[in-house]
């Protein structure tokens, strides 16, 4: 009796543990977070390694961050840029991933494929294009 009851402790502690590991954001341990931009930036036309470079260097991954300025998920938008772009729950990673993506895909399709055009991702699409520490951090990141 001992043993199903400890059995059923460590089942209950597992289940807890992963449920409290996503609640916080933690998907990308598990592969979800990196598969998610994987499929958005496919559907947005965003080159892969862009895309992964550019969700890493803005949350590493966690779609529960959040900045002083506001920003939040794993693509940290703005809120009005997110509100514009038709997002709900900043902190729901399809969502604010496939958001993100869409708002990169127009940030390049205005500064190009390289380092301006993603560093409008970051000054916002109706900057004039020119090449940041920002941009060349993601573009290193992407090894570009």
């Amino acid at each position: 009796m001992r043993h199903l009851t400890f059995a059923a402790l460590v089942a209950l502690a597992t289940v807890t543990a992963a449920s409290d590991a996503a609640a916080r954001g933690r998907h990308h341990q598990t592969g979800h977070v990196p598969a998610i931009v994987s499929h958005e930036a496919a559907k947005a036309g965003v080159p892969q390694r862009i895309a992964h470079a550019v969700i890493k260097t803005e949350s590493g991954y966690n779609c529960r961050a959040r900045n002083r300025s506001g920003a939040a998920g794993a693509g940290q938008l703005m809120p009005a840029t997110a509100r514009s772009l038709g997002v709900r729950n900043v902190f729901d990673c399809r969502q604010n991933i496939a958001a993100s993506m869409r708002y990169l895909r127009a940030a390049i399709n205005r500064g190009g494929a390289g380092c301006a055009g993603v560093s409008l991702y970051e000054t916002g699409v109706g900057a004039r294009p020119r090449c940041s520490a920002y941009g060349r951090r993601v573009m290193r990141s992407a090894s570009l």
